[in-house]
């Protein structure tokens, strides 16, 4: 319990020192989340598959390409990220934390940036999804007005996918770690600095 706790704090702790860094990943990983979750809710609107097969197919299309993208930039902004942390590692593996409590601490600073940024990303679809919605309405002048509507499946889409490449980048950034030594990792860092 007591080092559950420890490795908690030091996630915390972690988050809270590189904010300069993790603000911008957490907002842009909202923003996608947000992007994604309102466009898969159109797909998923009632008027949207009453309207023809090719319409719902083409806006599919759209969801899945914007999902490979957020998948592309929130990997690349991940690595990123972990670049700019190796000394950090490299200090937990000098003062004696083993690699698999390293990962833990790597996990919980996972956990805590996926849920905020699903959880903002979520309410932000919820309220802007309107907006845009009207806003398609008013563009398209159609006769009956698109409604956003809350829909647990694309809720479950959207959390699935976020998630589920949230604990990918963790299984790799874990990968890496267990594969480099505290003295290789300070080397990158400073040969990266050049």
């Amino acid at each position: 319990m007591r080092t559950s706790r420890l490795f908690r704090q030091l996630a915390w702790r972690g988050l809270r020192a590189n904010r300069d860094v993790f603000m911008p990943y957490l907002a842009a990983l909202t923003l996608v989340v947000a992007l994604f979750n309102m466009l898969a809710s159109l797909v998923d609107n009632a008027y949207v598959r009453s309207n023809g097969a090719s319409l719902v197919t083409l806006l599919g299309l759209g969801a899945v390409v914007i999902g490979l993208f957020s998948a592309a930039f929130v990997t690349y902004a991940r690595r990123f990220l972990d670049g700019r942390r190796v000394r950090e590692l490299a200090v937990y593996s000098v003062l004696g934390l083993e690699k698999r409590q390293i990962a833990l601490v790597l996990l919980w600073e996972t956990l805590w940036v996926a849920g905020a940024a699903l959880l903002g990303g979520l309410v932000l679809a919820a309220l802007f999804g309107n907006l845009a919605f009207m806003a398609l309405n008013a563009l398209m002048r159609l006769p009956v007005q698109l409604g956003y509507v809350f829909s647990w499946p694309v809720t479950l889409i959207t959390v699935g996918l976020f998630g589920g490449l949230s604990l990918l980048l963790w299984a790799w950034q874990v990968a890496r770690l267990s594969l480099s030594t505290p003295v290789g990792q300070l080397t990158a860092q400073r040969a990266g600095e050049r």
